[in-house]
């Protein structure tokens, strides 16, 4: 069975009312340092050379860094929030295909590690040929979606999970720590 994870629209909203608080301060910031007559005259400073007003560091500020600096963290934001809208991760019968081309196989993935899906929403998993292993996080602030891949995986691997794995490991360690003991005694 296919499964399609696409990009959070929880993140990407965030985005979008992020730019859009950006785009209230700069227009607030460019009222008071071109159009409220009282901030500009509170703002203003006697230059003792000329003798003529000059707007003092505040004024500029708001005339100009302040806008440029709210204009340009709003881009990134819609851009980040585009991005995010065009990801999306497939399944299909051989594996995973990422959003950026990148294809994991079923059988390239060796552990998975869900301990903290339920309490804080990751998981990750361990890819690759054995020795040049690699690791990928799938964050639901990422992704939305993420309960149906997670069980795709587990269903298509049968890999085992990092709870099953270090589990089968303590129990090698004590069995390996008890025929220790039992050869101590002899």
């Amino acid at each position: 069975m296919a499964v399609e994870v696409t990009g959070s629209r929880y993140t990407c909203r965030t985005n979008y009312l992020i730019a859009a608080a950006c785009i209230v301060f700069g227009l607030w910031f460019l009222y008071d340092g071109w159009f409220n007559d009282e901030f500009i005259q509170d703002h203003m400073s006697l230059d003792e050379v000329t003798n003529e007003q000059q707007p003092n560091v505040d004024l500029m500020i708001n005339r100009l860094w302040a806008p440029i600096f709210c204009g340009i963290v709003m881009v990134v934001f819609v851009i980040f929030a585009i991005r995010l809208k065009s990801k999306k991760i497939v399944t299909d019968n051989e594996g995973l295909i990422l959003s950026n081309g990148q294809k994991i196989t079923f059988n390239d993935i060796r552990q998975i590690d869900k301990r903290f899906f339920d309490q804080k929403g990751y998981f990750s998993i361990e890819y690759g040929p054995t020795g040049s292993t690699k690791e990928i996080k799938f964050d639901d602030r990422t992704w939305d979606g993420l309960r149906s891949l997670l069980d795709e995986i587990v269903k298509q691997t049968g890999a085992k999970s990092l709870a099953e794995t270090e589990g089968q490991k303590k129990e090698n360690d004590n069995a390996a720590e008890d025929s220790n003991g039992d050869q101590a005694k002899d």
